[in-house]
C-alpha cells in the first residue's frame, strides 16, 4: 500500500518592510520566516488575512512537536512582524529597555528618546518589572541569599512627596555592599531605625557585630536597647571630620557596660604612635521599685517641704558626644601599615582592644567614616524616579525593586518582562543598533536548520 507522499517544506526568507511617513515602506532586511513559538523554520503559507485595507500573507507552523498543539486545536497562524525571527529581536530589545530602566543611569525621558517611544510607555514598563519582581520573589526578600555581612552602615535621607518630607532609612552591608535593610517614614525614631536594622539582620547569615552611623540619637538609642553584645561606630556630621567614637557595648548580669573610645578619624590611615581616649559607663538595668502616686499624706500645696536655694537655669545643649577626648583616659597604639599589625599596651581594658580590634577590619588604610551609606543614599537619590502615584507606598515599593535589581542584577535573566512591541520601533533602532546583526543571526540558524525541513 502506498502512503501518501511527503510534501517538503522548505526555509522560507521574505523581505520585512515598516510603514514611514508619508505611507512609504523601508525594506530593513529579508528575514527567515519562524514559528513565534517554536523558533522552527518548518512553515508554509496559510492564505491572507485583511488588515488595515490592505491583504497580508499569513504562515501556518507544520512542526508536529510544537508546543502550541498541545493546547490548541490548529496549528499556531501568524504573519512575517509577528513571526519568530522579529519576536526574538523585540523580545531582545525589551531586555535592553528593561535594564537601563532599571539602571537609572540616564533618565526615564532619554530611554524614550533613545528608543522612540513615549514617556507613559517607560513608566508602563517600569510597572510591568516591578510587579513581575514582585511576583517572583516578593518585596520583602532584598536579597536571594542569606549574606556573610557582619558590618553594616546605617544612614537616612529624605525626599519630598506633595511638600512633605519622608525619610528613607537603609542599612548596607560592608562586605557585599548590598542594601539590607529600608523602609520610608514620616519619622526616623528609634521605632524606625529598629526595624530596619531587624530586616537587615534577617537578610545576613551571622548576628550584626558592628554598626556605622553619623551622630543622630536615635541610632545610639537603639543600639543601646538590643540587650545583645555590638559595637557601633560614630563619626561627625558637620565639619571637621576629624574625630569618631567607637562604643563597644557589653552586659554584665544586671548591668550595661559601655565602652566609649575616642580616636582620629585617620587612626588607621597613617602610621606611627597614635592616641586614644576611653571612657567606661556603666547602667542599672534592674527594675527600680515606682513611688506611691500622689503626695504624702499631711502635705499640701508644698507645706513641711524643704525648699532648696533655686540653682541658675543652665541653656539646653546637645549631649556631649565627643567629651571622651577631654574626660577620658588616655591611651596609645602603634599601626604598622606594611605589616599590618596594631599593638596595644598590656594593661589595656578588654572591651577597649575588641572595640579597636573589630574597627580595624573595616577601616585599615581608611579614613573613619560612614562613606559606603552616604554614596548608596546618592545612588537612590539620582536613579529611582518617583512616577505615577506620589505615595509612600508607592516610594517604598519602587524603592524595593530597584533595591532588588541592584543586589542581584541577575534576576532580569530569568524575569520574563510581557510586552508586545510593534515592529515600527525597529526602524527607530535600525542605524544605531545591533538590530541587522540579529537579523543575520536569524538567517544562519535558519540556514542550519535546513536538515529537518519536511513532515508526513
Amino acid at each position: 500500500m502506498v502512503g501518501r507522499p511527503k510534501k517538503e517544506y522548505p526555509p522560507l526568507f521574505e523581505p520585512l518592510y515598516i510603514n514611514i511617513e508619508d505611507r512609504r515602506e523601508e525594506l530593513l532586511e529579508i528575514i527567515p520566516v519562524l514559528c513565534p513559538e517554536c523558533r522552527s523554520a518548518v512553515v508554509g503559507p496559510c492564505g491572507t488575512h485583511k488588515r488595515k485595507g490592505r491583504r497580508v500573507q499569513y504562515y501556518q507552523c507544520k512542526n508536529p512537536a510544537c508546543l502550541f498543539n498541545k493546547t490548541h486545536n490548529t496549528a499556531r497562524q501568524f504573519a512575517l512582524t509577528t513571526s519568530g525571527g522579529v519576536k526574538e529581536v523585540l523580545d531582545c530589545m525589551l531586555g535592553k529597555m528593561t535594564k537601563e530602566i532599571m539602571k537609572g543611569k540616564i533618565s526615564q525621558s532619554a530611554i524614550a528618546e533613545k528608543y522612540g517611544v513615549s514617556d507613559a510607555l517607560i513608566c508602563y514598563l517600569r510597572s510591568k518589572i516591578e510587579k513581575t519582581i514582585s511576583d517572583l520573589q516578593g518585596l520583602k526578600n532584598l536579597v536571594v541569599e542569606l549574606t556573610n555581612d557582619t558590618a553594616v552602615a546605617a544612614d537616612e535621607t529624605f525626599i519630598r512627596i506633595n511638600g512633605v518630607p519622608f525619610y528613607i532609612i537603609m542599612f548596607t552591608g560592608y562586605t557585599t555592599h548590598k542594601i539590607l535593610g529600608i523602609k520610608v517614614s514620616k519619622t526616623r525614631n528609634e521605632k524606625d531605625i529598629r526595624e530596619v536594622f531587624e530586616e537587615a539582620n534577617r537578610n545576613i547569615k551571622l548576628p550584626i557585630k558592628i554598626v556605622t552611623a553619623d551622630a543622630w540619637g536615635a541610632t545610639q538609642t537603639m543600639s543601646k536597647n538590643l540587650m545583645r553584645n555590638i559595637t557601633l561606630v560614630i563619626h561627625k556630621h558637620k565639619k571637621p571630620y576629624d574625630k569618631a567614637v567607637i562604643w563597644h557595648i557589653d552586659y554584665e548580669k544586671k548591668k550595661r557596660i559601655t565602652t566609649k573610645i575616642g580616636v582620629k578619624t585617620d587612626f588607621f590611615k597613617k602610621w606611627g604612635k597614635k592616641e586614644y581616649f576611653y571612657l567606661v559607663n556603666e547602667d542599672d538595668l534592674s527594675v527600680s521599685i515606682s513611688k506611691k502616686r500622689g503626695r504624702p499624706k499631711g502635705v499640701k500645696n508644698g507645706q513641711g517641704k524643704q525648699r532648696k536655694n533655686p540653682k541658675p537655669k543652665m541653656k539646653r545643649r546637645r549631649k556631649g558626644l565627643f567629651k571622651v577626648f577631654d574626660r577620658g583616659k588616655r591611651g596609645y597604639a602603634k599601626i604598622d601599615l606594611f605589616h599590618k599589625t596594631l599593638k596595644l599596651a598590656k594593661d589595656v581594658l578588654p572591651a577597649v582592644a575588641a572595640a579597636i580590634r573589630e574597627t580595624q577590619d573595616l577601616f585599615w588604610h581608611k579614613s573613619i567614616s560612614n562613606n559606603l551609606a552616604e554614596n548608596i543614599n546618592s545612588v537612590i537619590e539620582t536613579r529611582v524616579h518617583l512616577t505615577g502615584p506620589k505615595t509612600p507606598e508607592v516610594l517604598e515599593q519602587r524603592l524595593r525593586a530597584y533595591i532588588i535589581y541592584r543586589n542581584n542584577p541577575e534576576i532580569l535573566g530569568i524575569t520574563i518582562v510581557p510586552h508586545l512591541f510593534s515592529p515600527k520601533i525597529l526602524f527607530n533602532e535600525w542605524n544605531n543598533s545591533g538590530i541587522k546583526r540579529l537579523f543575520q543571526l536569524n538567517e544562519n540558524w535558519g540556514k542550519k536548520n535546513q536538515t529537518d525541513m519536511s513532515v508526513n
